[in-house]
């Protein structure tokens, strides 16, 4: 397996701040258009970077199932029970409820609470299906090929697909996670390259980025959760060019202690902010807004802001927490004690 660098770490960190803003935000507002323009395909690409085929088939599902799927597991069934409670005390549906819930665990009609869950189930097929794809090159190409005029035919209307499956909102990202394997050796020697020519690149990073946001506004609202693409080609244009400007960026921001620091920190535990944050900026946030009477004000960007830092900080003890006790639900393997001599 690849060797993981601090920079990466600084890039899924960023990644997962722009997860929670982008949930903080509302469609048709710049920042969403931006940050859903790339942030999903920026994981992809990450995840990618560190796959490893050159084990036994037996081995690399138990460790794709024991950090991805169990997770995924563990918390549709916290969701069910969670919202199954608060659906018998509204007097809802609760027998529906539980239904569509175990649909969604075997990757159909895909309706949890806890929206975000769906990267985990996703991300675990595509490890499956890269695992013999890679066997041979000329099916691992022909394969992202297929899932590149899979966006283009999807947009074009030319056939219709099932809803809310985790099957088909995969297919993109298994292109994006084969680029992602495809360019490691770039990508892990990224940031070298980045330090050593600060000056070119950062008049390429400013460059890109105003590139980006142009491209990204006019493509509109992406959400891969219900096949929303937007123009084809600007989707994987804006894909790939915000992947590489967030690269250069992370790379950057590796020279800078507090930044890299907290950023690598809520990178390795960026699994953890990815199940418990939805909640909080789709749940707790509105109510709590309407219950003091501002809830015109609710996605107002400085509320977004404020909202993002409390989150941010509110993390950190659930991390520590669900490291020590609980990380067997987080697909991590248990702490090492390490003795003093």
């Amino acid at each position: 397996m690849a060797e993981r660098k601090t920079f990466i770490d600084i890039a899924k960190g960023l990644g997962i701040i722009l997860v929670i803003l982008g949930h903080l935000d509302t469609d048709g507002q710049i920042s969403r258009e931006v940050i859903y323009a790339f942030h999903m395909p920026f994981f992809f690409v990450l995840s990618g970077i560190f796959a490893n085929t050159k084990i036994d088939f037996k081995s690399y599902f138990k460790n794709s199932f024991y950090s991805l799927y169990l997770p995924y597991l563990i918390f549709v069934v916290i969701d069910t029970i969670l919202f199954s409670v608060i659906k018998f005390i509204q007097g809802g549906n609760v027998i529906e409820l539980v239904k569509s819930n175990v649909l969604s665990l075997l990757g159909f009609n895909f309706e949890v609470s806890n929206r975000p869950l769906w990267f985990l189930l996703a991300l675990f097929i595509i490890r499956l299906v890269f695992y013999f794809a890679n066997k041979n090159k000329v099916i691992k190409y022909s394969l992202a090929i297929l899932c590149v005029a899979f966006v283009f035919v999807k947009n074009g209307a030319l056939f219709s697909v099932p809803e809310k499956c985790v099957f088909i909102m995969a297919i993109p990202g298994l292109f994006f996670y084969i680029i992602g394997n495809v360019a490691k050796k770039y990508i892990l020697n990224f940031d070298d390259i980045v330090n050593s020519k600060k000056l070119i690149f950062s008049v390429v990073l400013i460059a890109c980025f105003a590139l980006f946001i142009f491209t990204a506004h006019k493509n509109g609202s992406i959400d891969m959760t219900i096949y929303q693409y937007g123009n084809s080609l600007f989707y994987f244009i804006n894909a790939i060019l915000g992947t590489f400007v967030f690269l250069i960026l992370s790379a950057f921001l590796a020279s800078f202690l507090f930044p890299k620091k907290a950023l690598s920190f809520y990178g390795v535990n960026s699994i953890v902010i990815l199940i418990f944050h939805y909640y909080i900026a789709r749940k707790v946030i509105p109510i709590l807004m309407n219950h003091i009477g501002l809830g015109e004000y609710t996605f107002h960007p400085i509320t977004q802001l404020v909202a993002l830092t409390v989150i941010l900080l509110k993390m950190v003890p659930v991390i520590l927490i669900a490291n020590k006790y609980f990380y067997f639900m987080f697909g991590k393997k248990r702490p090492t004690l390490i003795k003093k001599t």
